[in-house]
């Protein structure tokens, strides 16, 4: 099983649309999906509500939500013995000395920036204290960033660059900002089960971060000027 968790402190990074896509994406493709969602808000959960019953199924786990009664915990977080990916969501303000022992079994750690002023700042203090913290606590998996509702302007990209060059972490995407999303998102569908063209922009941008999350080496020097120039 290979496990994927979005996580970024600062809030409305775009943590549910790149989880709840990926989800949607790796049951399209015919692999046995689970969805966690540790968000009291409990937005990737109340995708899964909306989502189609004929569509290809989506284990959901809100981990944010006490068990029945009559069960424990564990059994109610329990995932289908043969799942292949486990997509997990975070709330802001998280906590990563909670998640201690989720942390160490998370095999790909995706952190979502949007491109503003605040959202960079506050992402990179928050990541200065992931790294610290995985200092302490080493956990297996790797890290990427991902420009999250990137506009047709890519100016900010050299910003971005600036700010995260020193923690030595690859940009793998750009996400930009689509209508699609929310169309697909009223429905509880990813954008990849919404039958747009295969040469489409929007679902080309998630290439460089697939590709990564399955242990390909995508060319993250350049993935993110690629994808903002395609939107031009």
């Amino acid at each position: 099983m290979r496990t994927v968790m979005v996580l970024n402190a600062k809030g409305g990074s775009g943590k549910t649309t790149i989880a709840t896509n990926l989800a949607g994406y790796f049951a399209s493709r015919g692999a046995v999906s689970a969805l966690k969602d540790y968000d009291p808000l409990g937005s990737s959960m109340e995708w899964l509500k909306h989502r189609p019953a004929k569509a290809p199924t989506i284990h959901g786990l809100s981990a944010f939500a006490p068990p029945a009664q009559t069960v424990t915990r564990s059994w109610a977080l329990r995932l289908p013995a043969n799942t292949e990916y486990l997509t997990i969501d975070t709330p802001a303000g998280i906590d990563p000395n909670k998640l201690i022992s989720v942390m160490k079994s998370v095999d790909r750690f995706i952190i979502p920036v949007v491109p503003s002023p605040i959202d960079v700042r506050a992402s990179g203090a928050f990541i200065r204290s992931l790294l610290n913290f995985m200092k302490l606590n080493p956990c297996r998996g790797e890290i990427a960033l991902v420009a999250s509702r990137a506009t047709r302007d890519s100016r900010f990209y050299q910003a971005l660059q600036r700010v995260f060059a020193s923690f030595d972490l690859p940009f793998v995407s750009a996400v930009s900002l689509s209508e699609h999303y929310n169309t697909a998102s009223e429905q509880g569908l990813s954008l990849f089960e919404l039958n747009l063209p295969s040469r489409s922009p929007e679902l080309q941008e998630w290439d460089p971060l697939i590709d990564w999350i399955d242990g390909k080496q995508p060319n993250t020097s350049q993935s993110l000027v690629y994808a903002l120039a395609r939107r031009r």
